[in-house]
């Protein structure tokens, strides 16, 4: 499976790059020019391009691709020498097919035929595949009269056995001449009788010839010649569009009446299946499935798919053995398209194991552009290893090309491409130089070098917004952060810097600048988690340091200090020293008391038997248990009314609620006290609250 993907990759690498001559490279670095009058060196380089290309040629291994195989051809055929015609005609005249459909296919690609490589190819006619056959039918008559003699001697060998013979009559058809026709009618005109396969043969490449529907029936072959032969060519060319035209007239009457036929045939079985399908219950739905996903029809097979896709959007379990059909599907290089991208999409919906790599193992054989790209969309959810090769073959593809370039991007963030692939690079590169797209930018601005980012950040100051959030994740990805921070107002590009401050080490450095980026309101609550979730790692130690950074910045409010001190209160007792664990808990206690929250201001300060009594520990207790109303408790600690009337003082000032309670209190609890000089401030504050009662506005904040 390595090798398989390794070599194609260097399909992809050989279609990007070209020689100084401007043919083909087959392995993707420069070749050099071949001069014939450079030295011993330039033929000692020829020598070696002629055995590596041969060696590729007609190495019969499975693990090189055919793409390889025929690029090796055509880097033959480009070096136009007589030692290059040679390997490539022993190519031919190989025993491995996939060795002469390669050459065949550099052949057919040639823009000038290769005259030398005639004698080889219709040869090779009389041991052809049917497929190698129709190709060469294709080629040959580029090469004219020789080849029709040559061809033409190949089918009337009669030293030959017959199944040698059919290959070149076929053949003679594709000259589409009238010299074409008198040789196959001399071949039903000798005197000793043909062997019958011969008659079908010639029966059957006169029909493609000519379009008449007379198959193996050599009388009337001979009947039809007998009234043709001495037409004048003139006649002769129009007698055969005559011919050819009725034939083609004909045969799509019979194609769209099949056509016709199989669809009415495939609708009411279809209709069927859905009526016996609508008795069933869901269990004997799924039973059946099984047997219809694996039917001969295409038609059931899609059906079969479609109640599979029902039920799972009803969230019925599908079995494994339905998966496993699904699985067949998708694998089977011959069922249509549609249906296997639809197997595709349901076995990613169902997690089935392998998925990702029986998608990529699909793709590879795909060539409709719109299902690629429906394979592509599903190994961007789910990526693997082996999405690698058959993303970068589509890269370039103007429909299939940014799905291509999304799973390449889901491979970078889970770390299946190094950062550096200059594989990679080259094709996002290549793919750049015809269109520009969010999904290809934010590749390149991820594995790109220094000069690929310098492009990419030009990006960032752009209008185009889909454009600027690319770019700024794929820097992000890289983890190039000051271009994104010295445009961290940027809306779009602010949550990259956001989330990279974030990935920092847990320190108060990085508490400090996640601190100093201000955020924009539609920020604001991903800033807030990303600060609190960063500060909940932080030492506890540095806990201190980072209430101060914090306390500078205006837009950090009180609730965010006091989420960020929240943990103080349960820290083990060595985590600090006495001394910040007071101040943390006193600063804790007044951000409650500031926001109202008296209660959580009071179970903030719990502390063990023996703790400190320290005078600002003291006071700020007193005030939260006062204001969460423990007023005996807050008694204990401060039983002095002149502290007490201070404190409503403050409430009342701050129209505080709680100053209505307070006042009742210090009624109650100091009645002696409030005969003197206490007294006299006590019916002041009382006056003042009564004046204040009512009125809107109640400040809930602190006291004080």
């Amino acid at each position: 499976m390595i090798a398989a993907a390794t070599l194609a990759l260097a399909a992809v690498t050989m279609s990007a790059c070209t020689d100084a001559q401007g043919k083909p490279n087959l392995f993707g670095i420069p070749l050099p020019i071949i001069s014939s009058s450079s030295g011993n060196e330039s033929m000692e380089r020829q020598k070696r391009q002629l055995e590596l290309f041969d060696s590729t040629v007609r190495n019969p291994s499975a693990d090189i691709s055919p793409e390889i195989r025929v690029s090796a051809a055509e880097e033959l055929i480009a070096m136009d020498i007589p030692e290059a015609i040679e390997r490539l005609s022993l190519a031919l005249r190989s025993d491995e097919p996939v060795v002469v459909t390669a050459v065949i296919d550099a052949m057919e690609a040639s823009p000038e035929p290769v005259a030398d490589l005639l004698p080889a190819a219709a040869e090779t006619l009389t041991d052809a595949t049917v497929e190698q056959v129709e190709k060469l039918s294709l080629i040959l008559p580029r090469y004219g009269e020789e080849a029709l003699v040559l061809v033409s001697a190949a089918a009337r060998d009669r030293n030959e056995p017959p199944a040698r013979r059919v290959g070149p009559i076929q053949a003679l058809a594709s000259f589409r001449s009238r010299e074409a026709a008198i040789r196959l009618m001399a071949l039903l005109q000798e005197q000793e009788p043909q062997p019958p396969e011969i008659i079908a043969a010639t029966g059957a490449s006169l029909e493609k010839l000519t379009g008449l529907p007379y198959g193996a029936d050599a009388d009337q072959w001979r009947k039809w010649w007998e009234k043709l032969k001495n037409e004048p060519i003139e006649n002769w060319l129009r007698v055969m569009v005559l011919h050819l035209s009725t034939r083609t007239a004909e045969l799509e009457r019979e194609s769209h009446h099949k056509t016709r036929e199989n669809e009415e045939i495939a609708l009411r079985l279809i209709e069927a299946l859905r009526e016996l399908f609508l008795s069933l219950t869901t269990d004997e739905q799924i039973e059946r499935l099984p047997a219809l996903l694996g039917d001969d029809l295409p038609y059931v097979r899609e059906f079969a798919l479609g109640r599979v896709e029902l039920r799972l959007r009803d969230s019925v379990r599908i079995p494994d053995a339905v998966q496993d059909e699904l699985a067949e599907r998708l694998t089977d290089v011959n069922e249509r398209p549609s249906s296997r991208l639809l197997a595709g999409r349901l076995l990613n919906e169902l997690n089935y194991q392998g998925t990702s790599y029986l998608v990529a193992e699909a793709l590879l054989s795909e060539k409709t552009a719109v299902v690629a790209g429906g394979y592509l969309e599903l190994l961007a959810k789910r990526p693997a290893p082996a999405a690698l090769a058959p993303a970068l073959l589509w890269i370039n593809d103007s429909t299939a090309g940014d799905a291509a370039a999304s799973a390449l991007w889901t491979m970078i963030a889970g770390e299946m491409i190094v950062s550096d692939d200059k594989t990679v690079r080259r094709s996002v590169r290549q793919a750049l130089q015809w269109r520009t797209t969010p999904q290809l930018i934010r590749v390149l601005g991820a594995i790109g070098d220094d000069d690929d980012r310098a492009r990419v950040e030009e990006l960032l100051d752009g209008k185009d917004q889909l454009l600027r959030r690319a770019a700024a994740e794929g820097l992000a990805q890289a983890r190039r952060i000051d271009p994104l921070l010295r445009r961290a107002s940027d809306t779009i590009i602010y949550p990259f810097v956001l989330r990279l401050l974030a990935d920092g080490p847990a320190e108060v450095d990085t508490m400090r600048a996640l601190a100093a980026l201000a955020p924009p309101d539609e920020h604001r609550q991903e800033w807030t988690q990303t600060l609190k979730a960063t500060a909940d790692t932080l030492r506890a130690t540095d806990l201190l340091a980072t209430d101060d950074a914090l306390s500078s910045y205006a837009h950090v409010d009180r609730a965010l200090r006091a989420d960020v001190l929240a943990r103080v209160p349960g820290l083990p007792s060595d985590a600090i020293s006495i001394d910040q664990r007071t101040e943390l808990l006193v600063r804790l206690a007044r951000l409650r008391i500031d926001l109202g929250e008296y209660q959580g201001a009071y179970e903030a300060l719990a502390w063990p038997i023996g703790a400190p009594t320290t005078t600002a520990l003291l006071e700020i207790k007193f005030l939260a248990t006062v204001l969460s109303g423990r007023y005996d408790e807050a008694a204990a600690i401060n039983d002095d009314v002149m502290a007490w009337l201070e404190l409503l003082d403050v409430l009342i000032e701050r129209h505080s609620p709680a100053a209505a309670t307070v006042e009742a209190e210090i009624g109650h609890r100091f009645p002696n006290e409030l005969q003197f000089d206490a007294g006299e401030v006590f019916r002041a504050a009382q006056q003042r609250l009564n004046q204040i009662t009512g009125s809107a506005g109640v400040d809930t904040g602190s006291p004080g």
